[in-house]
C-alpha cells in the first residue's frame, strides 16, 4: 500500500512539474518572415477567419500598425493594442519584452516580430512579439 502511494505521489509531482515548465522556443526563419500591416490583418480575419489563420498562422511575421494602448496582461507581460476598427483591437503580446516596450508611446507606429497569431471573437491575437522598429 506505501509503495502505490509513493508511486501516485511521483506522478503528481511530475504532472505539476510537465504543467508549469514551459515549451521549449521554437527556432523561426525570421528572413523568410512577411511583413503585414494590422488594417491587413484585421481585413483578412473580418473576410474570413479559417482562411487568415492558414495564411499568417504558425510562422514569423513582421507586423506593423499604430499602437493605441500600452498594458501588461493578467501575466504581466507587456501588450500593444494597435487602432483597429474592430470590435476589440488587435493585440500583441510580449513576454519578457518590458524594455523595450517601455520605450513605446501611444501614437507611435511599430512593426513587431511575432511568432504566431490566433484570434478571439474574429480579432486577431499576435503571440510572443518583439520590437522591431518604431517611430
Amino acid at each position: 500500500m506505501l509503495r502505490i502511494k509513493i508511486d501516485f505521489v511521483a506522478i503528481l509531482v511530475l504532472a505539476s512539474v510537465s504543467a508549469c515548465s514551459e515549451p521549449a522556443p521554437v527556432e523561426m526563419d525570421w528572413d523568410t518572415a512577411r511583413l503585414v500591416t494590422t488594417d491587413e490583418l484585421e481585413i483578412a480575419f473580418e473576410e474570413n477567419e479559417v482562411a487568415a489563420q492558414q495564411n499568417y498562422g504558425r510562422q514569423p511575421l513582421y507586423v506593423r500598425g499604430k499602437i493605441s494602448d500600452i498594458l501588461l496582461n493578467f501575466e504581466n507581460d507587456p501588450m500593444l493594442n494597435f487602432e483597429s476598427d474592430g470590435l476589440l483591437p488587435i493585440q500583441a503580446v510580449m513576454p519578457g519584452q518590458a524594455t523595450d516596450t517601455a520605450r513605446l508611446a501611444k501614437g507611435q507606429s511599430a512593426t513587431l516580430g511575432c511568432t504566431d497569431i490566433s484570434e478571439v471573437l474574429g480579432t486577431p491575437m499576435l503571440k510572443d512579439c518583439i520590437v522591431v522598429e518604431f517611430q
